[in-house]
């Protein structure tokens, strides 16, 4: 599940929406909640899950970056679907001999 920087308090109860960039499902306060919408505009910041390498997840602005340097390899973006479905799949760099 992706996060978001939500400092005027776009969806949550009460906030205004706006914009009309993504709509993006976020964490809630309590268990019985489900999910929240609210609206991803560019610069907001973004929690994104990573398969494999060095990291569990990565934060990054969006738009997200479509690759991430690393040391061992290389995080590239799999951005099929909503925004709460991105994740950062690593693919490691080739061995040297």
């Amino acid at each position: 599940m992706a996060l978001v920087d939500d400092p005027v308090g776009r969806g949550r109860a009460g906030g205004a929406l706006r914009g009309d960039s993504h709509s993006l499902r976020i964490g809630t306060e309590t268990p019985s909640d489900e999910a929240t919408l609210c609206v991803v505009q560019e610069g907001d910041r973004m929690l994104v899950p990573c398969d494999g390498g060095p990291s569990q997840s990565r934060l990054v602005r969006y738009p997200p970056p479509l690759e991430i340097e690393e040391d061992a390899g290389l995080y590239v973006l799999t951005d099929d679907g909503p925004p709460e479905a991105w994740r950062y799949e690593f693919v490691p760099r080739p061995a040297t001999r």
